[in-house]
């Protein structure tokens, strides 16, 4: 059934395109603090996070009233003090779409911006029946709606967070390549929480190595006995280690722990990136947290599934790093040797600048 929905939306869309098409304009319209500009940017938290640059570079730009139109998954990223004015968040479950076009209506933009990279049915009906005086978006399939398309830079060579500084570059804005990274920063409440936390367990005290084993997909676990002896071998050194895990996972965490390790696990996601901050070092399989760590400049090793695609890893852009990357589809074919191998010199060199 779920195929059959897809495929019937992938055809009323080519549909539409057919029947819609905007007319063009050439540049930008002018911008200032007084102008109305819409981002929207819907799906998961990777996908907030790494649109967080671009973001602050329009609002310190233009000091402009923002709305970012996100979805329920994403919504908490975007609540950052003075990133943006106003949210509006889809929520797919209560069918708010057409709610939410009534709301950017009545804003009237001056510039509404689709940052998505691909198409999707319910961005391009937003795009589509909101009234803005110029639509932005990435030249694609549904590049028709859009008054102002822009080239979209290959995903197999540009960052992600590159390809979202495409609008920056097609605004005029500019900016210092070395001063972008990701934004987010957790409130006092949270770190307060993880500081009691270290303090309890007495984590404070020497250089902190962080593990984490969730990743939102079974097929980006690395299994209990290799994350055992990624934590024997980490013990060799002076260092603290601890566990982090998602609360589905804490079973696995259990597991490779054995009591012998210390856990952490929080249902606040700013909790959880709190404590990432306060890492010297993290280990973790590719999720939003890597770019948690880029925030902060934690150095990382991070392992990814690269599957039947030939787009850029989404890598931590401001940390310093070292991967393993697998083209099969899950992470079990990657061995602790292949990982060792590779970890050994580069957690040295941070191990041993930190305690230098």
């Amino acid at each position: 059934m779920k195929k059959i929905e897809i495929l019937l939306r992938k055809l009323l869309l080519k549909l539409f395109l057919l029947l819609r098409q905007k007319e063009r304009v050439t540049k930008a319209p002018h911008l200032t603090d007084k102008s109305r500009i819409v981002i929207i940017r819907l799906n998961r938290i990777g996908d907030a996070l790494t649109s967080t640059p671009f973001i602050k570079l329009l609002k310190k730009n233009y000091n402009c009233n923002l709305t970012l139109v996100c979805s329920k998954s994403n919504h908490f990223i975007f609540r950052q003090k003075g990133l943006v004015d106003n949210l509006i968040v889809y929520d797919k479950k209560q069918n708010n779409l057409t709610k939410i076009i009534r709301m950017i209506s009545e804003i009237n933009p001056d510039l509404l911006i689709d940052l998505h990279d691909d198409v999707s049915f319910t961005v391009s009906m937003i795009i589509a029946f909101s009234s803005s005086r110029c639509k932005m978006g990435f030249y694609k399939q549904n590049h028709k709606l859009f008054n102002l398309p822009i080239p979209r830079p290959d995903s197999k060579v540009h960052h992600i967070v590159d390809r979202n500084l495409a609008f920056a570059d097609a605004l005029g804005i500019l900016y210092k390549k070395d001063e972008i990274n990701i934004i987010y920063k957790p409130d006092l409440n949270s770190i307060s929480t993880v500081e009691n936390f270290l303090k309890k367990n007495n984590l404070m005290n020497k250089f902190l190595a962080g593990v984490n084993i969730s990743a939102g997909s079974e097929a980006r676990f690395w299994g209990v006995e290799r994350y055992r002896k990624l934590i024997d071998y980490l013990s060799n050194y002076d260092t603290n280690i601890l566990l982090l895990t998602d609360k589905k996972d804490l079973g696995k965490a259990e597991s490779i722990s054995n009591g012998k390790w210390i856990i952490f696990h929080d249902d606040s996601f700013d909790v959880f990136a709190a404590m990432v901050g306060s890492l010297d070092f993290l280990f973790t399989p590719d999720t939003s947290i890597v770019h948690i760590a880029s925030a902060f400049e934690i150095p990382l090793f991070g392992l990814y599934v690269k599957y039947k695609t030939e787009d850029i890893i989404w890598y931590p852009y401001k940390s310093k790093y070292e991967i393993v990357i697998t083209e099969n589809a899950n992470l079990s074919s990657v061995d602790f040797e292949t990982v060792i191998d590779k970890l050994k010199p580069f957690f040295e060199r941070i191990y041993y600048e930190k305690n230098s």
